[in-house]
């Protein structure tokens, strides 16, 4: 009993120690903060909102005003017509011949068809169809004159400047009217024939209207007048005499196709067909028909050949 009071003492300062160690040891284990109390939150407040987008204002685009285009020129369409309507000037004004400048202007333009000597053998004659005209002969298709006659000056001025449709002698017309004037005087002394004198024109009556009426007149003339023969029915240069014609030179020739009025030889206008209806064609089997027409069928006949036109001549 005595040993079991005695080691009581002892054992509760072993506790106690051992309490005071576990104490020290727990002091030393726990951090410095740890005592200390947490911080306490802030208050969650409302989440910022963030800056509205600013759309930035659109710059209207710039008004470009549009350059003025100007309008296509439009080119007229050309419609085919007969040889320009010349008018020769008066004789006073008229230049003085000069057989130098003549020649020389005829060397230039014309010998290369016509030959040196006018005779039509010019280097390029045998190329061309119709050949070119003997100069020399002094017999010329265009005129206006009667059948079998000189041309007059005139006659040749107005050749040279319109020239001669669906041929190798083209228009003259840009040559000065004084070179054409030389060139017609060196043309006439090609020929022994112009020595004699010249012919009056025929009379030249103003035309009528050309009215359906005198035109359906001049159809009935047509055939009267047998134009078919040579010219066809319709004038399209196919009637039944067509195949066998031939020029004074007897060379093979063609009745013309009256429905091309651009080609028309002499030009188109009713006083072009009327005065070669008067005058023929001299060296062609074109005649005359000055004594086998009145003036009143006359025009009626050239009525119902621009009726024949298929070509847009006016």
């Amino acid at each position: 009993m005595c040993t079991e009071s005695a080691r009581a003492p002892r054992v509760a300062l072993a506790m106690a120690m051992a309490m005071a160690v576990l104490a020290v040891l727990g002091r030393a284990a726990t951090p410095a903060h740890a005592d200390q109390p947490a911080p306490t939150p802030a208050p969650a407040g409302p989440a910022p909102t963030p800056p509205a987008a600013v759309e930035p204002t659109p710059t209207p685009p710039a008004v470009v005003e549009p350059t003025p285009t100007p309008p296509a020129v439009v080119e007229p369409t050309p419609t085919p017509t007969s040889a320009p309507v010349v008018t020769p000037p008066p004789g006073p004004t008229r230049p003085a011949a000069n057989p130098a400048r003549g020649a020389r202007l005829y060397k230039q333009r014309c010998a290369i068809c016509h030959g040196n000597g006018g005779r039509g053998d010019g280097s390029i004659a045998r190329e061309l169809e119709p050949r070119p005209r003997d100069l020399t002969r002094g017999i010329f298709k265009l005129r206006s004159t009667a059948s079998g006659a000189l041309p007059t000056d005139d006659d040749l001025f107005r050749t040279l400047t319109r020239g001669i449709p669906g041929t190798a002698m083209f228009a003259w017309s840009g040559l000065p009217a004084a070179d054409r004037w030389q060139l017609v005087y060196h043309i006439k002394s090609l020929s022994p024939r112009f020595a004699r004198k010249a012919a009056p024109p025929l009379p030249a009556p103003d035309p009528p209207a050309m009215t359906e009426a005198l035109r359906a007149r001049g159809e009935l003339v047509y055939q009267q007048m047998m134009c078919g023969e040579c010219h066809g029915p319709d004038g399209r240069g196919d009637g039944v005499k067509a195949r066998a014609l031939v020029d004074d030179s007897r060379r093979r020739t063609y009745p013309f196709d009256l429905t091309r009025g651009w080609k028309l030889k002499a030009g188109s206008t009713p006083a072009d067909l009327f005065r070669v209806l008067h005058t023929g064609l001299d060296g062609t089997p074109m005649p005359s028909y000055a004594d086998a027409l009145s003036e009143a069928d006359g025009w009626a006949l050239v009525a119902h050949l621009r009726g024949l036109f298929r070509d847009g001549t006016p």
